[in-house]
């Protein structure tokens, strides 16, 4: 009887030990090569704003911004790719609407990967009243006397 339960505990334990390391194998994630950080949005206007970012890792295909009225946005929608083959930079997005709030984040492509990276928010300027027309500006405008009697 103590062999049986000995077998049975031995048998219990490898049977544990297998377990654990295949889940250990398993479970293990690799760590991205590529970290991106979107740093900042500035120059914010009414229809427009920058946004610069940093990548660290491997070389990538291309990086820029996407953005978004909703958070979460993603390359499939609007974004902007940023020129040149630097790691860190910033992208011009354009088209925005005015007082509108925005979501961006900076993102990388490597082969079919996409990195992204934090997201942050801003909102746009409200939009810019256009000067009125008027007709006399940088004209000299003299003041007529009256010709009636008093």
């Amino acid at each position: 009887m103590k062999t049986i339960r000995l077998l049975l505990l031995v048998s219990f334990v490898l049977t544990a030990f297998q377990t654990g390391a295949v889940e250990n194998t398993t479970n293990e994630t690799a760590q991205p090569a590529i970290t991106v950080t979107t740093v900042k949005v500035f120059e914010i206007k009414s229809d427009r704003a920058r946004c610069s970012f940093t990548i660290q890792g491997t070389p990538v295909g291309e990086r820029g911004v996407c953005f978004s009225e909703f958070s979460g946005p993603e390359v499939s929608g609007k974004k902007s790719a940023a020129p040149g083959n630097t790691n860190n930079g910033n992208s011009i997005l354009v088209g925005l609407k005015a007082n509108t709030i925005y979501f961006v984040r900076a993102y990388a492509k490597s082969g079919t990967e996409v990195i992204y990276g934090n997201e942050l928010s801003f909102t746009t300027l409200p939009a810019e009243e256009k000067p009125k027309s008027n007709t006399n500006v940088g004209q000299k405008v003299e003041k007529k006397e009256s010709n009636t009697k008093k």
